[in-house]
């Protein structure tokens, strides 16, 4: 054969080849991109936490909905034809998740590895199968975004004591190859077997770091004791609470008090049932039985129901007080709540609030209950004497220094810290013997000290620093007036805090290594009960026959700031269509 006859031949082949290819990738691309649909349907499924079957349903509702909505398209039967190939299936959907899950994990273990420190919160609570479940959730720097994420949802087989919570968090690092030498803090709840003298996990950890971290009690559970220790408080909360089960926790009475609130042209659709565990609810409660008083005492003497104390002049002044005082605490809870917040920004909101209990108490000595609505308002309805008034008042008004004296006396750790805490907003003007570095001296801060005196005598970094506080002002009065944005990424302040500090010359390394350990710090485990609250609603009563597993999938894919790599993962995917 000629040598032109063979490059003849070999060109054709070539060609032959290519077109071949081409067919193949026009057959394959519409089944690839079935199976990214697939994977899109399930991370809907995990994202708003329903079952897994629900797959079969969207596919359905999806097939109804395409006969009216592609009726005027030439290829409506070709997109039908594709919806029914879609496989969502429960087992499939099921193996999507895990692979989803897979895949923000390994994103996440590779910015945590990278990371030169993380700071964890953990917390521990049972699910509907009584299994004991421990959140281990990590705050650390990738670029200039801080991120919260849940490294792993832990089962404790048995007991949960500060060993078995010590044991469990060695060997899931250990398999996921995190280093446990670059924790900064630990944030916990309190509870003995975290926080204990001799066995606690705090000091099994210290023991197996071989050196001191900061560590918190959680800034939200110490503001809800403190609202808990208030004299009388639980007197009044026991009789409200007697009444409300009365009449919201039978159905008869539920809805005959809901046809007299008909009736009465009331705002209000019912009384709200106490959960002790709940931050916001003592406050949320008298608030709401105060607001429907004289509906519950007509309802009562209809029910010849006798509570003496609905009568007691004594006992409704301290109900009214309290209705105030306690959505005072709630106000606060409300504010320390949320996830991204700085410890500092934190502390600073439990030091205004000493600070305003000082005025509510000079407010009730005055008698102006300015700051007391409900109070103000009873006194004004009740014919009750000047002197009985006045006993009243300053009953209250010691209360409220009580209640100051209780608050001083919490937040110790913060309190230590508190001068430190600055640091990521003040390096202009904190002075480095105020700094509480033996906590940090792991991180070699050896010349932390020559570059503060380097930083604070330069008119640039300083000035630098104070147009961050002045555009830190103007997010958070945004975010005030208009709350559905103060979440996004770009605009939380830990993260404008940490892009500036990351745009500081390598000069001032110290100086930033030092600003970022301090931005990792949790003031709370709010994302621990967040966490709890998702796990709660997907593995429910109704589905408590998911594996820990499988919920601990979905729970990460609903938590999550990572996303899955659809297209990626589709690639990978043997092709499958629906039969």
């Amino acid at each position: 054969m000629k040598d032109e006859e063979k490059f003849e031949m070999i060109q054709r082949e070539v060609k032959q080849y290519k077109q071949q290819s081409s067919s193949f990738k026009k057959v394959f691309k519409p089944k690839n991109n079935i199976s990214a649909a697939s994977f899109q349907v399930s991370h809907t499924i995990a994202l708003y936490g329903k079952p897994l079957s629900d797959g079969d349903y969207i596919k359905e509702a999806f097939k109804r909905c395409s006969e009216m909505l592609f009726e005027d398209f030439p290829n409506k039967s070709d997109i039908r034809k594709r919806i029914d190939e879609l496989p969502v299936a429960r087992n499939t959907v099921k193996d999507r998740i895990i692979a989803m899950d897979k895949d923000v994990t390994d994103q996440l273990l590779l910015d945590l590895r990278s990371a030169g420190m993380f700071s964890i919160a953990l917390d521990e609570s049972t699910d509907v199968t009584s299994s004991s479940r421990l959140a281990v959730i990590a705050r650390f720097p990738t670029g200039n975004i801080m991120k919260e994420e849940l490294i792993k949802l832990m089962s404790l087989s048995e007991k949960t004591r500060g060993q078995d919570v010590m044991a469990e968090l060695k060997k899931v690092f250990a398999e996921l190859g995190i280093n446990m030498q670059k924790i900064v803090s630990v944030t916990t709840d309190g509870a003995p077997s975290m926080v204990g003298k001799h066995v606690g996990f705090v000091q099994l950890l210290k023991q197996e770091l071989k050196r001191s971290f900061v560590e918190f009690h959680c800034i939200i559970h110490q503001e809800a004791l403190c609202a808990k220790s208030l004299k009388y408080l639980q007197s009044v909360v026991t009789i409200v609470t007697k009444i409300v089960n009365y009449i919201a926790a039978h159905a008869l009475n539920k809805r005959q008090f809901s046809n007299l609130m008909n009736a009465c042209e009331s705002e209000f659709s019912g009384l709200l049932l106490y959960n002790n565990v709940r931050w916001l609810s003592c406050g949320n409660v008298l608030h709401r039985f105060v607001e429907l008083l004289e509906e519950v005492t007509l309802f009562l003497a209809e029910k010849n129901q006798n509570y003496h104390e609905l009568s007691e002049t004594m006992w409704l002044n301290d109900l009214h007080f309290f209705a105030d005082f306690t959505m005072h605490y709630n106000t606060l809870n409300t504010k320390l709540q949320g996830c991204g917040n700085t410890a500092l920004s934190m502390f600073g909101h439990v030091k205004a609030f000493e600070k305003k209990l000082a005025v509510f108490s000079t407010d009730l000595e005055q008698g102006k209950l300015k700051y007391f609505p409900q109070l103000l308002k009873h006194f004004t309805r009740t014919d009750l004497a000047h002197e009985q008034r006045q006993i009243a008042l300053n009953k209250y008004s010691l209360l409220t220094k009580e209640a100051k004296d209780v608050m001083s006396e919490r937040f110790v750790q913060f309190r230590e810290m508190d001068a430190t805490l600055q640091f990521i907003l003040s390096p202009h003007t904190i002075q480095f013997e105020n700094l509480v570095l033996s906590k940090f001296e792991w991180l070699g801060l050896s010349n932390l000290e020559m570059e503060m005196i380097d930083f604070q005598e330069s008119a640039i970094w300083k000035t630098k620093f104070l147009d961050l506080n002045y555009h830190i002002q103007k997010v958070e009065a945004n975010a005030e007036m208009d709350s559905s944005d103060s979440s996004a990424t770009e605009c939380r302040v830990e993260n404008i805090i940490l892009s500036e500090w990351n745009s500081l010359p390598n000069s001032f390394e110290t100086m930033k290594r030092f600003a970022v350990a301090l931005l990792t710090l949790f003031g709370s485990t709010y994302s621990c009960e967040s966490l709890f609250s998702h796990m709660n609603f997907i593995k429910s009563s109704a589905r408590n026959r998911l594996s820990s597993d499988m919920a601990a999938a979905c729970i990460k894919l609903k938590t999550t700031e990572y996303k899955p790599r659809i297209a990626r993962l589709a690639e990978k995917m043997q092709q499958q269509v629906s039969h």
